[in-house]
């Protein structure tokens, strides 16, 4: 458990609320035009990070009253090279920026160190988001490059910065 929050499976009563934010042009991955999802990709999305065992998906929860805050997931996963990449929504604009995010990337790489022995986790940040930038660099992420017009969202082409973490020599 996090200072903030918790993570945890992903609930049957979840499914309404995240699927409406997984249909949300705000908080959908910026990773290519919005589109919108359908009931049916979504359910295969949440139930294939029950199958595939190449994705993690959690449920972000304020660990004081366990509202759903968002969800977190670890996919892509590499046991041969011991890595996977990282991505995370916070649902509500309300809940963005009071340091679940945060938390949450804590908690899921120390996952990653701890339960997966993962040596490297890596992300994606579409386009000018120095917040996103700044939070990913306080939990240990370094820049490693840039790619550049990589991303097209809301019309335009985007560069994508990619992040990387390595495992601490501590754990």
């Amino acid at each position: 458990m996090g200072e903030k929050i918790s993570l945890g499976p992903v609930l049957s009563q979840d499914m309404q609320t995240m699927f409406s934010w997984r249909n949300d042009p705000e908080v959908s991955y910026a990773s290519g035009p919005y589109i919108p999802i359908d009931e049916v990709v979504f359910s295969e999305w949440v139930s294939g990070a029950k199958v595939q065992g190449t994705r993690v998906l959690f449920s972000v929860r304020n660990k004081h009253n366990a509202k759903l805050l968002g969800y977190t997931e670890l996919y892509n996963i590499e046991f041969s090279a011991r890595s996977a990449e990282f991505g995370i929504a916070i649902g509500l604009k309300a809940d963005r920026g009071r340091g679940y995010g945060q938390d949450a990337t804590k908690l899921a790489l120390e996952y990653c160190w701890k339960e997966l022995r993962l040596e490297r986790v890596s992300l994606r940040v579409v386009g000018d988001n120095p917040v996103a930038v700044h939070v990913y660099k306080k939990v240990g992420f370094e820049i490693e490059g840039k790619l550049r017009r990589a991303a097209f969202t809301r019309g335009q082409f985007h560069d994508v910065t990619l992040m990387g973490i390595l495992r601490p020599q501590s754990v």
